[in-house]
This record gives C-alpha cells, sequence and structure tokens, in this order.
C-alpha cells in the first residue's frame, strides 16, 4: 500500500465518515480492496439493527455475497453478544458486592452465577435490566448498546432510584463502572467471531 492508498484509508476509518455512515464506508472499503479497513467498518455496522439498515448506493459496489457474509457477521455477533448478558452464566462477573447484590430491599427472586460459581440473588431491577439488555445486545451486538447513556441503562436507573435503601445512593456510580465491563466483555464476544469469510471478499 502506498502512500496514497494509507491516507485515503486513514481518511475512510475516521470517526467523521465512520461512525454515522459505517455501512457505506464499509462498501466503499471493499470496492478498492481495502479488507483490513472493512473489518473495522463491519465492527461499527453492529451499533444498528441488521434489519433496520436503509439502502445505501455504495452497495452496489459489493457483491451479494459479501453483503450476505456481513448479514451473517451481525447475526453471529448478536448470537455472541446475547449470551454474554444471560443471568445463567455471568461469571465474567467477579464482584460480588454490587449494590444489587446486597440491597436487601431491592432483592428480588433471579439467581445469577458469578465468577467461582458463586450463587447471588439480584434486585429485581437489575435482573430486568439484563433481560432487556440481552434482547438488545441480539440486535445491536456492541458495547455502545449498554454503555452509560444508553436508552436500557438510563431505564435501569431510573427503576433503581426509586430504591429508599442503598441502591439509590450506590447505583449511579457502581453502574457506570459495570457497565464499562460489561461493553467490554460484548466487545470481546464480537471480535472473536470472524468477520467475512469467503473467497470473493478478499478476506481469510
Amino acid at each position: 500500500m502506498d502512500g496514497v492508498e494509507r491516507e485515503v484509508c486513514a481518511v475512510l476509518v475516521s470517526p467523521r465518515f465512520l461512525e454515522p455512515e459505517p455501512l457505506r464506508v464499509f462498501a466503499l472499503a471493499v470496492q478498492h480492496g481495502f479488507y483490513e479497513e472493512a473489518k473495522i467498518c463491519g465492527g461499527f455496522t453492529l451499533r444498528t439493527p441488521i434489519l433496520q439498515k436503509e439502502y445505501k448506493p455504495e452497495l452496489e459496489y459489493i457483491t451479494a455475497g459479501t453483503y450476505h457474509r456481513l448479514q451473517n457477521y451481525h447475526i453471529q455477533c448478536g448470537d455472541a453478544a446475547h449470551a454474554i448478558a444471560q443471568v445463567q452464566d455471568l461469571r465474567w462477573i467477579t464482584s460480588e458486592t454490587w449494590t444489587w447484590f446486597e440491597c436487601s430491599s431491592c432483592r428480588g427472586s433471579t439467581l445469577v452465577i458469578i465468577s467461582g460459581d458463586r450463587r447471588k440473588w439480584a434486585a429485581k431491577w437489575w435482573a430486568e435490566f439484563m433481560l432487556e439488555a440481552s434482547k438488545a445486545l441480539k440486535e445491536r451486538p456492541s458495547g455502545t448498546t449498554v454503555g452509560i447513556d444508553s436508552d436500557v441503562v438510563q431505564l435501569a436507573l431510573e427503576k433503581a432510584s426509586a430504591c429508599q435503601n442503598t441502591c439509590r445512593a450506590r447505583v449511579f456510580r457502581e453502574m457506570r463502572q459495570f457497565c464499562a465491563i460489561f461493553a467490554a466483555e460484548v466487545e470481546n464476544a464480537t471480535e472473536a467471531v470472524c468477520i467475512l469469510a469467503g473467497r470473493d471478499s478478499g478476506l481469510p
């Protein structure tokens, strides 16, 4: 890749183009053989539901096979991200001192399994949050889906703030910390999914 191509690639995957239009940039990257950049763009397309992606003229530049593989990648990432939020197996959670495990006022009937096969009763609002998060991640398998500013998290914070005990006092600080960990787990899960394996994609 010469200097001009490197400069073009850098511009293509810059936030001002990639964040608002990842599908368009993906198609352009594939068209011009910039496959590493196409992988980056593919990851950004996970931030929106696969069935709500609008038609883009740049899609005419790629094959139906490539677009099919992008859709399949989205589905596989959705499965991987969805699995992260299943309360039957939350072994990536290492702390048992989060407020939703300790608050006596909010304790519900949901038993979750965290690291070391420890079993903890979770607050009702938090169990509902994880359920909604799992649904959202199925459609939008991205760490941003469970970021602190996301709709699903804001709804959980609203419910938790109604608590008159420890949740109300601790939830905003602890959910910010937890969501950073949660989002990182989602990103790790989706990064393990191979994007666009296929002859015409140019990728291994």
